[in-house]
C-alpha cells in the first residue's frame, strides 16, 4: 500500500468488534450487530436497501470488484443474488485485513482477488471489470482522492460496464464529502460516465476508440497549455507579449472595475503562462501578485517571464495558504476550463482566502471550444457567486463580488 494512502485512523469500536472475531460464524454475527453509522442490529437490512437502490433490477455477471469491503455486507449480498459472477475486493484499512481469511472461507470460488490498498491507484489493467460496486465509500474521501478514485474506476471498467454508487448522506466524523445523489451523478458525469439513474452508470461502449476522458489533474492542464503553444487556442504568445489593448481589453476593463492598486496582495487563480501577471505589473504597478496553476509547465514559463511574482503548481480548490491572505482574487477565463463540483470549491476557497472586503473578479469564457468542460452563462456565474458568500454584481462580461466582513 502507498505510504501516502488515506487510511481511516483506528477506530476504536470497529478495531474491538475484529479482535473478537475468532471464526466464521463470529463474522456472520459482527454483521448482524456492527454498524459503524450506530443502527445496531438494522445493519443488515440498511445494507440491503442501498444496494438495492443501486443494482435493483440490474443484472450482473462476470467479474466485478467491490471498493471498501469492510465487514463485507455488501460481498454477501452481491454474491447471493448473482450467480456465476466473480467479485475482487480492496479496502484501504489495515483493520479490514484480518477478515479476509473468513470472507474467503464463506464465500469460497465467488471471491477472487482481495487485498488491502489504495483505490487511487489499483494495480489492475485497463478494463478489467463488467461492473464496480462503491456502497458506503465515496463520503469518507477528501476531494482529490474521490476524483482521483473515481477516474480509476472509469480506467479499470469494460467499455459498457457499470458502476454502483450509494453515498451516505447521515452525517459524521468520518464523512467529510456527504453530497446528494444529483451532484455525484453531475461529477461522474464529468469524467465520461453515463446514468441509468442517479446511482448506477455505465462507461459508453465507444469509450474504447475515444481519447482518454477528462481527469482533473496536472496532466490535462499541460495538454491545454502545450495546445496553447501550438496555437490550437489562438495566438497564445503573442498575448503573452503583445498589446493588452488588442489582445484582452476585457481583461484591462475588468481590473480597473476591482480597482486595483500596487499595494494590494493579487491571487491569480488559474495563471496559466502569466498575461494577467504582466497586465497587472504593465497598467496597474502591481507586483504583489501570486499566480497558481495545475500545469507544471505553465509554471516553469511564468517563473522564467515574472520573476518578481510568486508561482505555485497545484489545485485552485485547494490552495495552501491562510484565510484573508489577499485583497483580490482574480479567476479569468478560469470556470469553463473546470468541471462543475471543483468550479463551485474554487468559489469558496477565494471567498476564503480574501479579507474583509477583498473583491472576486469572475469573467467566464464562453469559447466552445473541447477543454472547456463548463460553459455557463453570466447570470449563472453571478447566482453562483453569491451563493458563495460575496455581495456582487453582474457586467457586460463578468462578475464582480465582495467579500463583506462578517455580520456586515
Amino acid at each position: 500500500m502507498p505510504d501516502d494512502a488515506v487510511v481511516p485512523s483506528d477506530d476504536a469500536d470497529t478495531a474491538s468488534a475484529l479482535a473478537a472475531i475468532n471464526s466464521p460464524l463470529d463474522l456472520l454475527h459482527k454483521w448482524w450487530l456492527h454498524d459503524h453509522h450506530g443502527k445496531g442490529t438494522t445493519v443488515l437490512y440498511h445494507r440491503d436497501a442501498k444496494m438495492q437502490l443501486a443494482w435493483n433490477n440490474a443484472i450482473l455477471r462476470g467479474r466485478g470488484l467491490e471498493l471498501g469491503f469492510g465487514f463485507g455486507t455488501s460481498l454477501w449480498w452481491l454474491a447471493s443474488r448473482f450467480a456465476g459472477i466473480t467479485i475482487d475486493a480492496l479496502d484501504v484499512s489495515p483493520l479490514f485485513g484480518k477478515l479476509i481469511p473468513y470472507l474467503r472461507g464463506l464465500m469460497g470460488d465467488r471471491l477472487g482477488d482481495i487485498w488491502i490498498g489504495d483505490a487511487r491507484a489499483i494495480g489492475k489493467p485497463d478494463s478489467t471489470y463488467d461492473w464496480i460496486n462503491s456502497s458506503s465509500v465515496f463520503e469518507h474521501l477528501p476531494e482529490e482522492s474521490y476524483w482521483s478514485v473515481l477516474r480509476e474506476c472509469y480506467r479499470l471498467l469494460k467499455p459498457g460496464g457499470a458502476l454502483g454508487v450509494f453515498v451516505d448522506q447521515a452525517p459524521g466524523r468520518e464523512h467529510g464529502r456527504v453530497v446528494l445523489p444529483d451532484q455525484t451523478q453531475r461529477e461522474l458525469e464529468s469524467i465520461g460516465f453515463k446514468a441509468i439513474h442517479e446511482r448506477l452508470f455505465f462507461k459508453p461502449q465507444e469509450a474504447e476508440n475515444q481519447e482518454p476522458p477528462f481527469a482533473y489533474g496536472p496532466a490535462w492542464y499541460d495538454q491545454t497549455w502545450r495546445d496553447s503553444l501550438r496555437g490550437l487556442n489562438g495566438p497564445y504568445l503573442k498575448q503573452q507579449t503583445g498589446d493588452p489593448a488588442e489582445y484582452w481589453r476585457r481583461d484591462t476593463e475588468c481590473l480597473n472595475d476591482a480597482g486595483i492598486s500596487p499595494d494590494h496582495d493579487i491571487l491569480d487563480l488559474g495563471c496559466g503562462g502569466g498575461f494577467l501577471v504582466g497586465l497587472l505589473d504593465k497598467e496597474f504597478g502591481a507586483r504583489r501578485v501570486t499566480g497558481i496553476d495545475f500545469s507544471c509547465e505553465a509554471i516553469d514559463f511564468c517563473k522564467r517571464t515574472y520573476p518578481w511574482a510568486t508561482f505555485r503548481e497545484g489545485d485552485v480548490s485547494a490552495v495552501p495558504l491562510p484565510d484573508a491572505s489577499f485583497d483580490r482574487v482574480l479567476l479569468f477565463d478560469l470556470t469553463e476550463h473546470l468541471p462543475p463540483a471543483v468550479y463551485e470549491g474554487v468559489l469558496r476557497e477565494a471567498y476564503r482566502l480574501l479579507r474583509p472586503f477583498g473583491v472576486i473578479v469572475v469573467p467566464p469564457g464562453q469559447t466552445d471550444l473541447p477543454q472547456h468542460l463548463n460553459l455557463l452563462p453570466l447570470a449563472r456565474v453571478e447566482e453562483d457567486v453569491r451563493k458563495a458568500g460575496f455581495v456582487c454584481a453582474q457586467r457586460s462580461d463578468w462578475v464582480i463580488g465582495i467579500r463583506m466582513p462578517l455580520g456586515g
